[in-house]
């Protein structure tokens, strides 16, 4: 295979990736009216897609060596974290490409937002009736 057709294959598959990720970062703005364990998968879900995403984006665009610096998440309510997410997988989805490094350090910021909002969920501690009466 040549790398014209190599490229052509892996920009087809970044354009599938970049449709699914924006969906599931859509999908996880409406966490109102889920249960807690539905809206931790949706956030999950996302998360993943996004990852995926960003893994193509860098194997398209040959970012191996790239490693942005995460931003910061400090006192960011789940909720927001999410919006900042979807925000920042519709620039890179309408982006024109010509700035590929910033897109894929937002699909990397997308993924830390995501990331951060999940533990949120996975480190609150599941009481139960049990637990509420021990010391």
């Amino acid at each position: 295979m040549d790398p014209a057709e190599e490229h052509r294959i892996l920009e087809e598959a970044l354009r599938k990736a970049m449709e699914e990720a924006s969906t599931k970062t859509a999908n996880a703005l409406v966490l109102e009216g889920k249960t807690i364990k539905d809206q931790e998968k949706t956030v999950w879900y996302a998360m993943e897609s996004v990852e995926f995403t960003s893994f193509v984006y860098n194997m398209t665009h040959d970012f191996d060596d790239v490693d942005p610096p995460t931003p910061p998440t400090k006192g960011m309510t789940v909720a927001s974290l999410v919006k900042q997410a979807t925000e920042a997988v519709q620039q890179v989805k309408f982006s024109k490409g010509e700035d590929r490094l910033a897109d894929y350090t937002r699909l990397r910021d997308a993924v830390h937002y995501l990331r951060i909002a999940y533990l949120q969920y996975a480190r609150k501690p599941r009481r139960t009736r049990q637990n509420l009466t021990r010391s």
